[in-house]
């Protein structure tokens, strides 16, 4: 009977979890229109690879930013 009430209590837990709240905007469409560039990073202090997955445009505003960073510690 436990193990029982446990199972369904691990269904209703994870299907509330799989369930997309109403606020949400993208649909799997727009997911797919999205041009997406995936890559394998080593984040500092460690030596395991993790996949970073962004969008073009994140890509060009991180790009940007570093620009900007760069100019504005530049001593002359």
């Amino acid at each position: 009977m436990i193990r029982m009430l446990f199972i369904v209590s691990a269904v209703c837990i994870l299907s509330n979890c799989a369930t997309s709240s109403s606020g949400d905007k993208l649909t799997q469409i727009d997911v797919d229109k999205l041009p997406i560039h995936c890559s394998k990073e080593v984040p500092t202090g460690s030596h395991l690879p993790i996949t970073v997955c962004r969008s073009k445009e994140q890509i060009e505003r991180e790009r940007e930013l570093a620009r900007r960073l760069i100019k504005k510690t530049k001593i002359d």
